[in-house]
C-alpha cells in the first residue's frame, strides 16, 4: 500500500515549525535572497557584456558563465533545502547546511537537477500532463539526495515509490503554496519574500518528511501482523468417524 499524507496535516505541521523557528527561518531567507540575487545580477550583467561582441566564441564563454550560475544556484538551493529537512526531521537549525555540502553530493545535485528539468520540460513540450507527472514523481530526488544514502538514478527511483499514490496530492499542495506566495507577494510589494521563500521550502521538506515517516509506520505495521495460520485440513475418512 502506498504512504499518504493530508494537506491540513502538512500545513499544520509546517505552519507549527515555522512559527517556532520564525527568525531563524527569516535569516534563512535573507540570506538565500541575497545569495540569489547576486548570482542572477551577475549572470544578467556578464550575459549583457558578452552580448556586445555578438555570436562566435563568445557563446562558449555565456554558456561557462551559465554553467557556473547553474552550480551556485545548486548549491544554495541544496544548502536551504538541507536547513529546512534539518527542521522538519530534527527540529534542528543548523546554518552550517546552508553553505558546506560535499563536491560529490553538489555534483549529484547538479547533474540530477538538469536531468530531471530536461525530462519535465519535454513533458510539457509533449503534452503538458506527462510533464506535471515526472515532476511530481521525481520532486524528491534532491532531498533524497541530501539524505546521503542515494545515487542520482536511485534518488529518483526511490522518488517514484514514495510519491505513489500521493502526486496529485503533491500538485496540490505545491499550487496552493504558490499561491499562497503570490498573494503575500503582491500584497507586501515582493518584502513578503523573506518569509514566503523560507516557507516553501520548509512546506517541501516537510512533506518529504511526512512522506517518509508515513511509509516507515506502515512498513513496521506490516512487519508486526502475524503471518496467516495454514489452512486446516479436512479430517480424514476413518470407520470410527463413519460409525
Amino acid at each position: 500500500m502506498a504512504a499518504s499524507v493530508t494537506l491540513s496535516g502538512l500545513f499544520a505541521r509546517t505552519a507549527n515549525i515555522f512559527s517556532r523557528n520564525v527568525v531563524q527561518l527569516f535569516i534563512a531567507g535573507v540570506v538565500y535572497i541575497i545569495a540569489q540575487g547576486t548570482f542572477c545580477g551577475s549572470w544578467a550583467f556578464m550575459d549583457k557584456i558578452i552580448s556586445w561582441f555578438g555570436a562566435g566564441p563568445h557563446n562558449l564563454i555565456r554558456l561557462l558563465f551559465l554553467f557556473i550560475f547553474t552550480v551556485l544556484t545548486v548549491w544554495i538551493s541544496g544548502g536551504m533545502l538541507r536547513f529546512m529537512k534539518g527542521l522538519a526531521e530534527k527540529d534542528e537549525a543548523d546554518f552550517t547546511n546552508l553553505f558546506i555540502i560535499s563536491p560529490v553530493l553538489l555534483s549529484r545535485l547538479i547533474l540530477t537537477s538538469i536531468f530531471f528539468t530536461v525530462c519535465v520540460h519535454i513533458g510539457l513540450l509533449i503534452l503538458i500532463i506527462p510533464g506535471i507527472i515526472i515532476f511530481c514523481m521525481w520532486s524528491q530526488y534532491s532531498l533524497l539526495l541530501l539524505d546521503g544514502k542515494s545515487g542520482i538514478f536511485e534518488s529518483l527511483l526511490k522518488s517514484a515509490r514514495m510519491m505513489k499514490g500521493n502526486k496529485l496530492e503533491f500538485l496540490v499542495f505545491v499550487l496552493l503554496i504558490f499561491l499562497i506566495m503570490s498573494l503575500i507577494n503582491g500584497v507586501t510589494c515582493c518584502l513578503g519574500a523573506f518569509f514566503t521563500i523560507p516557507f516553501s521550502f520548509l512546506a517541501m521538506a516537510v512533506f518529504h518528511a511526512e512522506l517518509k515517516k508515513t511509509a516507515e509506520k506502515q512498513n513496521s505495521a506490516t512487519k508486526t501482523e502475524p503471518p496467516p495460520s495454514a489452512p486446516k485440513k479436512d479430517d480424514e475418512f476413518s470407520p470410527e468417524s463413519a460409525s
